[in-house]
């Protein structure tokens, strides 16, 4: 038990500083320690303001998202408005112009193509995405002249 209140102590101790010496200090010394001792203070208040702002922050963040989540629930509650049979469902991709897909299969097949990775490219490096028959031009090209 002894051992282990030893134990607690010492790392408490770990956890602060320890107030220097300053009997067998010169002044030059003591201002140092002391100035030292100063910037822990305020980093040590720093640390406090940046966890309150933390705290503050992430509180404001739940009380949003739990409005946001009862006012999508209330809203969910009404229903759906019926899909017409008679509409044709086409899925586009986003990112290919002039594509569209009957079916999710084919969709997710488009995802794969030459096509599809070309444009993804242009996109990222920041140019205009190109038709499926330009694509095909651009591709003859480059066999015909590589």
């Amino acid at each position: 038990a002894k051992e282990e209140e030893e134990e607690e102590e010492e790392e408490e101790e770990e956890g602060e500083e320890e107030e220097p010496d300053y009997s067998n200090m010169t002044t030059k010394d003591r201002k140092k320690a002391q100035r030292k001792s100063k910037k822990a203070a305020r980093r040590e208040k720093e640390k406090a303001a940046e966890l309150a702002a933390k705290v503050e922050a992430e509180k404001k963040r739940i009380a949003e998202r739990a409005s946001r989540l009862s006012s999508s629930q209330s809203s969910s509650q009404t229903p759906p408005p019926p899909a017409s049979a008679s509409a044709p469902t086409e899925i586009k991709c986003n990112t290919c112009p002039g594509s569209s897909f009957k079916s999710r299969n084919e969709h997710r097949a488009h995802f794969k193509t030459d096509w599809h990775r070309y444009n993804l490219k242009l996109k990222q490096g920041g140019s205009e995405c190109v038709c499926e028959r330009e694509f095909v031009e651009i591709d003859n090209d480059a066999l015909f002249f590589s």
